[in-house]
């Protein structure tokens, strides 16, 4: 409810106002104030003290007030200036564009007016407030929902030519969360490697679609921080093994993976019964199985090996020299290699398998040197001979037939080829056992095999077990 003052101004109950004073009240009232006379001539112009954004505006006085404004503003104001002039009419608000009165179309800024009759003879007051600050927090919400707008579009763009990659992939591809271990996405090739109704695998733990070695793998991989090595599951339903690629990236503050397999080679490994006898033997036959690179390094293990090693994943033998495992370390290595390297293969190379915790057990070894697409390397089938086990069969070996493994080669080089070549791989053999007994030391390894100092280290360097020049 507002106050109408005439009678206390009449009634001389309100002091009159000094000119000074008057034109402070006025100048605060609004942001700039403007009394024009009955001849709609500025006469006065006043800015708020505390609203710099006018700049200087003296060149408004004595200028024809409708040239103040853009055109449809100044049309409007001369309406409501007639609509005062002819009767007394509410005070409302009216929104104003001033321009140059140079040139109009060089800059132009909004401010709301309200207009004051001032006397009877057509002269008004026009207070006005600066409608910028609104006006340019309007633009910014309009450029920021513009802008949302775009980018949601894009984000849009962008996820339907992802779905639309994934889904033209000839690989298999599933997306999953770390923190949940649910699948999150996956395509027709990967629903149907693992068995499972289109759109039946999102939402599913992964570790429900693998077997118990394939969780093992999994959360082995993930307690060793997700790293990006091959991942080798095995799937639940239907047995199949995969090789997975894991890519991980961080999505709404959580970390994802991104598993790629190739879901043909997967098909056509379980089109072929030998790809998939040999896997399941892999998987789940009693000898451990460990395949390297040329250098020694593990690339990959079965779960009997992890049994006999007391290894908690296949990730903790990933990486590791096979020579770390053995008891007589790089000198069964290069025994294993060398001969593997000269003959295509070892078989039942006697020696001490060594566990993670430092126990050792009877083992032997039997090698196969490999050249595939991922280069040279060994394969090692490794069987416990140490201790009574239920589920194996010993039988003691005919002491004459103890030599056929050199009679097997009878008819593929001249006798004393053969002859030479087999004393020779025993020789290194038995060179390399004494310097294990002895720790190396070559004086003790002499004595053991009965040899003088010097012709030990002329054995030593024919099997390149010492430098030329080391003495």
């Amino acid at each position: 409810m507002t106050t109408d003052l005439t009678a206390f101004i009449r009634a001389g109950a309100l002091p009159l106002i000094a000119p000074d004073l008057l034109a402070q009240v006025v100048a605060m009232a609004g942001d700039v104030s403007v009394f024009v006379s009955k001849d709609d001539i500025v006469q006065a112009v006043m800015a708020n003290p505390h609203h710099r954004s006018f700049g200087s505006i003296d060149h408004w006085q004595g200028a024809k007030v409708t040239d103040l404004f853009t055109r449809e503003s100044a049309a409007k104001l001369a309406a409501r200036v007639a609509e005062l002039r002819a009767a007394p009419v509410p005070v409302r608000a009216l929104e104003l564009n001033h321009a140059d009165p140079e040139d109009r179309t060089m800059w132009a800024f909004p401010v709301q007016y309200s207009l004051h009759r001032m006397d009877g003879e057509g002269a008004f007051l026009m207070v006005g407030r600066d409608l910028r600050p609104l006006a340019e927090a309007q633009q910014d919400l309009v450029r920021m929902q513009i802008a949302l707008e775009r980018e949601h579009q894009e984000q849009r763009d962008l996820e339907a030519k992802l779905r639309a990659m994934i889904a033209a992939s000839r690989d298999g591809i599933m997306v999953f969360a770390l923190g949940s271990g649910r699948i999150l996405d996956a395509n027709a090739i990967a629903e149907d490697v693992f068995g499972a109704a289109p759109g039946g695998l999102a939402g599913r733990l992964l570790e429900a679609e693998l077997d118990a070695a394939g969780r093992a793998e999994l959360a082995g991989w993930i307690a060793a921080g997700a790293d990006t090595a091959t991942l080798h599951l095995v799937l639940a339903r239907t047995g199949r093994p995969i090789a997975a690629v894991p890519t991980l990236y961080r999505a709404g503050g959580e970390w994802h993976a991104l598993l790629r397999f190739d879901g043909r080679r997967e098909r056509q490994a379980e089109a072929d019964p030998l790809a998939a006898d040999l896997a399941g033997l892999y998987r789940r036959g009693p000898d451990a199985v460990v395949f390297t690179d040329a250098a020694g390094t593990i690339r990959v293990a079965n779960d009997a090996f992890l049994r006999m090693t007391a290894l908690p994943s296949v990730l903790s033998a990933r990486g590791r020299p096979m020579a770390d495992f053995l008891a007589r370390g790089a000198a069964d290595m290069r025994a294993l290699s060398g001969a593997a390297r000269l003959g295509g293969a070892v078989r039942l190379y006697p020696t001490r398998l060594r566990t993670a915790f430092g126990d050792e057990t009877e083992a032997e070894v039997s090698a196969t040197w490999l050249a595939t697409g991922q280069g040279e390397g060994l394969g090692l089938v490794i069987r416990d001979a140490g201790g009574p086990d239920p589920g194996r069969v010993r039988a003691l070996p005919p002491r004459e037939g103890q030599g056929r493994g050199a009679a097997n080669l009878v008819g593929t080089a001249p006798l004393r080829d053969i002859v030479a070549e087999t004393t020779d791989v025993i020789e290194k053999m038995c060179i390399e056992a004494a310097l294990a007994q002895s720790r190396n030391n070559r004086v003790a390894a002499a004595e053991i095999l009965g040899l003088s100092r010097q012709s030990l280290y002329v054995k030593l360097r024919k099997y390149g077990l010492i430098g030329r020049d080391e003495i």
